[in-house]
């Protein structure tokens, strides 16, 4: 997955997403506040989700930030919990293999819940090898409507940043519905 920044503009960033192994394009916009980043769409998590998801999560942030500044991860040590709300615009078809799909319907509010231990790992991807990568462990929780019943998709997932450069990795570790506290998992 590529993503690149086509133009900056006062609070606001324009990007371009590709996809190259689905061969999937998006664009984009990044607001930011004060060095933080304030809304990111969640496309990049679509993308990631592409074999549970049957389109993209358009959705519009109710509170909270999608990454701290700079500066606050600093002040901390580079060890950090954070989190953003997102309500859903649109509604998107949850399919996993085995198990029966679900919806995650509009106006659902989905939470994703972020955190930095100050862990830094060498992490090499086509651009190069960076030796300090900032780990950042996240949780997306999404109410999910199966039938009649309600249940909630669960993902964890990892994402390795280099500062003043971005995004370098990001990786799922499980994703499953949760079913009144029993998690089915996603193969």
């Amino acid at each position: 997955m590529t993503f690149q920044v086509t133009g900056v503009e006062n609070d606001l960033a324009s990007f371009h997403v590709i996809d190259e192994s689905a061969g999937v394009t998006n664009d984009d916009t990044v607001r930011c506040q004060d060095s933080v980043v304030v809304n990111l769409p969640l496309i990049y998590i679509s993308l990631l989700l592409s074999d549970y998801l049957d389109g993209v999560l358009n959705t519009y942030q109710e509170s909270g930030v999608t990454a701290p500044s700079y500066q606050t991860f600093e002040e901390n040590n580079w060890s950090y919990s954070w989190g953003v709300e997102k309500l859903v615009e649109q509604p998107v078809r949850v399919q996993a293999p085995g198990l029966q799909s679900g919806h995650i319907l509009r106006d659902n509010i989905i939470k994703i819940q972020s955190e930095t231990t100050g862990t830094r790992e060498a992490v090499t991807v086509l651009a190069g090898t960076f030796l300090q990568a900032i780990l950042v462990i996240n949780e997306f929780r999404a109410p999910v409507t199966i039938g009649n019943s309600g249940a909630s998709f669960i993902v964890k997932y990892r994402e390795w940043y280099e500062p003043y450069v971005g995004l370098l990795k990001i990786r799922t570790d499980s994703a499953s519905l949760d079913y009144s506290g029993v998690p089915i998992p996603f193969r």
